[in-house]
């Protein structure tokens, strides 16, 4: 499913309540990917791409779709968060959400 969005930004997988499963990770996942339009990202990455190149991209009439998904503390990337990166945007930047 991954393979059908325009952009995936992974981020590293971290053991929840489990233990970790040895030779699983965002790489690997990355890896059996078709879709060549991916990477690997820190929450610290993504805030930095989404204010410094996704925003720049953002289309004001069609629309774009930001998914989180996971287990974990990945509910901590708020929208709050997203929304006043996007907003701030690169420099000159009119993006707004």
């Amino acid at each position: 499913m991954l393979d059908l969005a325009d952009e995936v930004v992974l981020l590293p997988i971290y053991p929840a309540r489990e233990l970790p499963i040895e030779g699983v990770s965002s790489q690997l996942i990355l890896e059996k990917m078709k879709n060549t339009n991916r990477s690997v990202k820190t929450k610290e990455e993504l805030m930095d791409w989404i204010k410094n190149d996704y925003s720049k991209r953002m289309d004001k009439e069609v629309g774009n779709v930001i998914i989180t998904a996971g287990a974990g503390d990945i509910d901590t990337l708020s929208f709050r968060e997203l929304k006043k990166v996007c907003n701030a945007g690169p420099k000159g930047s009119k993006n707004e959400i």
